[in-house]
């Protein structure tokens, strides 16, 4: 039997996210994926994945409120809650991911416009391997 065909290549991370709103400590798991990987954490309720390749950066979420922004182009996103869904424009601003070592540092900035009033944001994942 191929004993490494049923091997998990994931690898357990302490996670840190740090915003223009908080800094929240988490632990999850690392996974390449062809050309880049996946990390996966858990903030509360909330279920994160961040999806990083060539060509895209995309940010899962899952909870209380969930949806998915793609950082290859702007357009409209679709969040769902308990009441109801919204609507909601995307502009990617930059994304910038850095491996050094055992440490992924992913910055994401992005900017919301809801009902005509656009926001900024500003997320660092910080990924170190356990």
């Amino acid at each position: 039997m191929d004993t490494d065909k049923y091997r998990s290549t994931s690898v357990p991370i302490d996670v840190t996210v740090t915003s223009d709103r908080e800094t929240v400590a988490s632990r999850g798991e690392y996974t390449p994926a062809g050309d880049g990987f996946v990390l996966t954490f858990s903030i509360g309720d909330g279920k994160y994945e961040i999806t990083h390749g060539e060509s895209d950066t995309v940010l899962s979420v899952g909870g209380l409120l969930s949806y998915m922004i793609s950082f290859a182009a702007a357009g409209a996103v679709t969040v769902a809650s308990l009441f109801g869904d919204m609507t909601l424009e995307v502009e990617p601003i930059s994304r910038r991911v850095e491996k050094t070592g055992d440490t992924i540092v992913v910055s994401l900035c992005y900017a919301l416009t809801i009902g005509g009033t656009r926001t900024e944001r500003d997320v660092t994942v910080t990924a170190r391997a356990i």
